[in-house]
């Protein structure tokens, strides 16, 4: 891709969060991109993988996505994934699936420990992305409540999974949370009434997991419940998409130190605009967070950064940092380099008495059109045929 051909292309395109719904009715699915749009990667591998599994409502529609790392199964030690794998899973299912035009196009149920609520991965699960799932291992202490009234004065949103009888301590998450998983396969059938008759005093709205059969799905309805998980409604579907380019760890340590420190957006932009890969997923992730599609695209990275509020930006810089850092795609990372420092040398010589913020401001459309989705697709099959060829 030479520096002339990314001239004449159009802005930015928001990318789509479309799927088949439908195709997850009867057992596992695996999505792919065509062949022609997955090309050789470093040695991070070909793709990025996660499991999602629809929470359908009582008329067949999808009312969210439970999230998982590829291989991972229900929430019970010792087999829980690791949290860097959950971290891996939120990024992949937003961004990678994002630009691949196949990220869940409902809200997702992320599951979390202790460890992840406290961290600042909780803060980027704001309600455009979905709702922070409460594992069984998650303990009703004072810390722990206090971190949940912190997240929900913010307007996140919690499900309390794992809750299995009227006595436990966790019924001190009800006045937080907005929904309670009820599990058909880990309670005990005599149970089910009182918990789902609690929740419903607690204003929680009850999602019946582990529906293998018709009875389990009869006893739920029975019981008024109209949220349905499990292989009877619904499979798990497993998502493989070309893996985006990796962030470079020093220009994430940097952005985050100087967005912890309080400088300014402009300050913190011109750090993160030294990493193509960055600027991409960002750019991603403003649309991913609410931006419409009418909505014009920000007039400069300040800008976008803006957008986001401090934490919640700072809770995505975590993300990356724990899941996107690895050696792929650098000759893609090295062109968007090369052709930003060639424009703008040759915009200082065609206006060279130029304000500089107006000329930074030319040098962000340009850069912006270079990371968007769009633009990485294309460029990324020109570089892998080059390589073939």
């Amino acid at each position: 891709m030479t520096f002339a051909d990314t001239l004449p292309l159009a802005s930015a395109v928001p990318p789509s969060r479309a799927g088949d719904a439908g195709a997850r009715r009867t057992g596992a699915v695996n999505v792919t991109l065509p062949a022609s749009t997955e090309g050789a990667r470093a040695d991070d591998g070909d793709s990025v993988r996660f499991v999602s599994q629809a929470i359908l409502d009582d008329q067949g529609r999808t009312f969210a996505y439970e999230l998982w790392p590829q291989g991972a199964e229900a929430p019970r030690a010792p087999g829980s994934p690791r949290d860097e794998d959950i971290a891996a899973a939120l990024a992949h299912a937003l961004l990678d699936a994002g630009v691949a035009g196949l990220a869940p196009e409902a809200p997702l149920f992320v599951p979390m420990s202790e460890t992840l609520l406290m961290s600042p991965l909780a803060d980027a699960v704001t309600p455009s992305v979905g709702v922070i799932q409460l594992m069984a291992q998650v303990g009703a202490e004072t810390s722990v409540l206090m971190r949940i009234a912190q997240l929900r004065s913010r307007g996140v949103r919690f499900c309390v999974a794992g809750l299995r009888d009227l006595e436990t301590s966790r019924w001190l998450f009800a006045p937080y949370a907005d929904y309670l998983e009820l599990d058909l396969t880990a309670i005990p059938p005599n149970q089910l009434a009182a918990l789902a008759d609690r929740a419903a005093e607690e204003g929680m709205m009850v999602i019946g997991k582990g529906v293998l059969s018709m009875a389990g799905y009869q006893r739920l309805r029975e019981l008024d419940v109209t949220l349905f998980q499990g292989t009877f409604v619904a499979a798990q579907t497993r998502c493989s998409v070309p893996a985006l380019p990796g962030c470079e760890v020093e220009t994430l340590t940097r952005v985050r130190r100087l967005l912890s420190s309080r400088v300014s957006a402009e300050a913190v932009a011109v750090a993160v605009s030294a990493d193509p890969a960055l600027v991409l997923r960002l750019q991603v992730l403003h649309w991913g967070l609410g931006a419409t599609l009418g909505q014009s695209a920000p007039g400069t990275l300040a800008a976008l950064l803006s957008s986001m509020s401090e934490p919640v930006l700072s809770g995505w810089l975590h993300i990356l940092g724990m899941s996107a850092c690895h050696e792929g795609d650098r000759d893609w990372r090295a062109s968007v380099r090369t052709q930003v420092e060639q424009y703008r040398r040759a915009l200082r010589r065609r206006a060279p008495h130029e304000l500089e913020s107006a000329l930074e401001g030319a040098v962000w459309a340009f850069q912006s059109r270079l990371c968007s989705p769009r633009h990485y697709r294309k460029s990324r099959k020109y570089l892998d045929e080059r390589l073939a060829a």
